[in-house]
C-alpha cells in the first residue's frame, strides 16, 4: 500500500485509535474522510485537521442498505473513489 496520495475512509475515525490513524494518514498527504455516529467527535477531529472531511454514519444502520463506502459516497456532495477503507480494525 502506498502511504501518500490516497483517498481513505476511516470508520470510527472521530475517536480512539482510528482517530490517531486518521491524523497520521492525513499528515502524510492523504485525503482522509472519517465516519462515525457521534457528530461532535467528527467535528472536533476535522476542525483540528484542516482538509479532513467527515460523514455522520452508523455502520449498523448503513448495513441495512449499503456498504459503508457506498453510504459515505451517498452522503458527500462529490462521491469519492476510496483507495483504502479502514473499518473493524483492518485496512481492506
Amino acid at each position: 500500500m502506498k502511504l501518500q496520495g490516497n483517498t481513505i475512509l476511516i470508520a470510527g475515525g472521530g475517536s480512539g485509535i482510528r482517530r490517531g490513524l486518521a491524523k497520521a494518514l492525513h499528515k502524510l498527504g492523504n485525503k482522509v474522510i472519517i465516519s462515525g455516529r457521534r457528530k461532535s467527535h467528527l467535528d472536533t477531529t476535522t476542525k483540528a485537521n484542516p482538509g479532513m472531511a467527515s460523514v455522520e454514519l452508523d455502520i449498523a444502520e448503513s448495513g441495512k442498505h449499503r456498504r459503508p463506502g457506498e453510504e459515505a459516497d451517498h452522503q458527500i456532495s462529490e462521491p469519492e473513489r476510496f483507495d483504502q477503507q479502514c473499518r473493524h480494525h483492518a485496512i481492506r
